[in-house]
């Protein structure tokens, strides 16, 4: 018995097999250069940023925030604001280490305004402004003195507003 022999409609089918075989090939090729571009995008979009952006992206944050605050312009001396504010962002989230930033700026402390709210009292005062958390408790509220003189932390406002109380 001997095989049929191929007509016209079979060997045109053969070739457009033929050639869809080839173009899922490059199709597959393409799909293959597409995923690792991709994959590419995602590793540059996850990469955190380093240590030195942060601080430098903070200085900025601070620098915007003093300008608010005293309409000049404020001399960044480079080198040792990253430094100092790398020493921070060690133990400080960036966005914990922003609210600080607004809060110190709001202080009206003698010290503070004298100092024309530097970046070097920032550093070394910036406890001061942090959150405190116990046992899952939310951080108290932003206190505010409305003594006169204004009391140099909560504790002593407590203490004054009890006497108040007491002597009335």
């Amino acid at each position: 018995m001997s095989l049929p022999k191929p007509d016209d409609a079979t060997t045109i089918l053969t070739a457009k097999l033929s050639t869809l075989t080839a173009l899922v090939e490059r199709l597959r090729a393409q799909q293959a250069k597409s995923y690792e571009l991709l994959e590419e995008i995602q590793a540059v979009l996850a990469t955190e940023a380093t240590p030195g952006q942060l601080a430098k992206r903070a200085l900025d944050r601070f620098v915007m925030l003093w300008r608010e605050r005293y309409q000049a312009v404020f001399v960044v001396n480079g080198a040792k604001d990253i430094a100092a504010l790398k020493r921070v962002l060690r133990v400080v989230a960036p966005d914990d280490l922003d609210r600080r930033m607004v809060l110190y700026l709001r202080n009206e402390e003698p010290f503070v305004v004298q100092a024309h709210h530097s970046l070097a009292v920032f550093v070394a005062t910036v406890n001061r402004y942090g959150m405190t958390r116990i046992a899952g408790r939310q951080p108290a509220a932003e206190w505010h003195c409305a003594h006169s003189p204004r009391c140099p932390h909560r504790t002593a406002c407590e203490v004054v507003s009890a006497r108040t109380t007491a002597r009335a």
